[in-house]
């Protein structure tokens, strides 16, 4: 089979798939729709009538970090009018197609796709995309997750072919996509660790053996150093209020909101339950620290119904040992894939740290990047053990 066609089908049930999905659910509107959408017209306004009529924003939105997946929603309602909304969420069917195929082609790059039969390979992507059932909702709302779901899968896409091509080209574009994520949402500014971490496993062409394994050392004491320090800093910001006023303006907004999530102990956003009632000093922010941490990562909470639950359960239940396997399976193949473990996981990490230092969403919007690293290493698993059964 041809390089493209496994990936070219699976794309177009995808988008099947997908479009079912939409006469099923329905178009939906999210809480910040109304913001993006003002905001899309604030962009369009300045590229194409050099009109500038001030932001209408919220105080939670930062501004200029929405401005690529603003834009795009607003084309969506200024090209296609009433139908703004039906051009939005077809925009986000097309991205979310596009990131299934970038999967299958990620693990082709790797090498583990080759020779597999299409069926399997068609059922194996489909089944990590889709078998979470709150990945593929948030497609049927006009908001900016799916787009930075797929500008997150492009960028591993890239990362993980100039690591194994180590083409320049390849390098040079994840470093813009590092760089103009800045624009796309606030949770982007991972993505330049991401690519430091993989240019020094890169640059180090040996074989993975100290360095490898400092560059391992340094991601857990500061992944260690984020979790124990960062409320050390809430409560210092929280007791000192007035030291934040002379910060630069971006800075000054950020504390603060992170300064008020943490007052009212939110943990998972209109997730009451999840909430630590009344903190109070440096403890009990640590504890708001790793409950958002244990939240970003768990598919489950007290709402779901059985059904939705059994279904998460199982789901984690079949990915998770896959996942292991896979580490397993890349990690030993050679010290190239050596290194594409630590950027994969330590991406799913810094998300994750990311949203324990600020805040969770409602359900599963905010942990849609670090489901690529899961689909990744699930995959290749599946694929090694299908290869194995196959060649008996």
């Amino acid at each position: 089979m041809s390089k493209n066609t496994t990936a070219n089908i699976v794309f177009c049930i995808a988008v099947v798939i997908l479009l079912v999905g939409y006469f099923v659910f329905g178009p939906r509107h999210g809480f910040d729709s109304a913001s993006y959408r003002s905001f899309g017209d604030v962009v369009l306004d300045w590229v194409f009538r050099d009109i500038y009529v001030g932001i209408p924003m919220r105080d939670h939105v930062l501004i200029p970090n929405y401005i690529l997946p603003a834009f795009l929603i607003g084309s969506c309602y200024e090209i296609f009018g009433s139908y703004g909304h039906q051009a939005a969420i077809g925009l986000n069917i097309v991205l979310f197609a596009f990131c299934v195929k970038m999967l299958i082609q990620i693990w082709r790059i790797l090498g583990f796709e080759k020779d597999q039969p299409l069926a399997f390979v068609v059922f194996l992507s489909l089944f990590l995309c889709f078998g979470l059932i709150d990945t593929p909702l948030w497609v049927y709302y006009d908001l900016t997750d799916i787009i930075f779901l797929f500008y997150v899968t492009l960028f591993l896409f890239f990362i993980i072919k100039g690591m194994k091509q180590q083409s320049s080209s390849f390098v040079i574009f994840s470093l813009f996509l590092a760089l103009f994520g800045y624009f796309v949402r606030p949770t982007a500014m991972v993505l330049p660790v991401i690519w430091l971490l993989f240019m020094s496993l890169l640059i180090y062409k040996k074989k993975f053996n100290w360095f490898g394994y400092l560059t391992i050392a340094c991601v857990c004491l500061g992944t260690l150093t984020i979790i124990l320090g960062f409320p050390a800093i809430v409560d210092i910001i929280i007791d000192n209020r007035k030291l934040i006023k002379d910060w630069p303006q971006f800075l000054t907004k950020a504390a603060t909101q992170s300064r008020v999530f943490y007052e009212y102990g939110w943990v998972v956003a209109d997730r009451p339950e999840t909430f630590v009632l009344n903190p109070q000093g440096y403890w009990d922010y640590l504890e708001i620290t790793l409950k958002r941490l244990f939240y970003y990562f768990s598919p489950f909470r007290s709402g779901y119904s059985l059904i939705h639950s059994s279904i998460n359960a199982m789901y984690l239940l079949v990915t998770l040992p896959l996942a292991g396997f896979g580490i397993v399976t890349a990690w030993k193949q050679s010290d190239e894939n050596k290194r594409f473990v630590v950027v994969i996981i330590t991406t799913s990490l810094l998300f994750g740290l990311m949203h324990a230092i600020t805040l969770n969403s409602y359900d599963w919007r905010y942990q849609l990047p670090a489901m690529i690293p899961l689909w990744i290493l699930a995959g290749i698993g599946g694929l090694r053990i299908n290869s194995k059964y196959t060649r008996r």
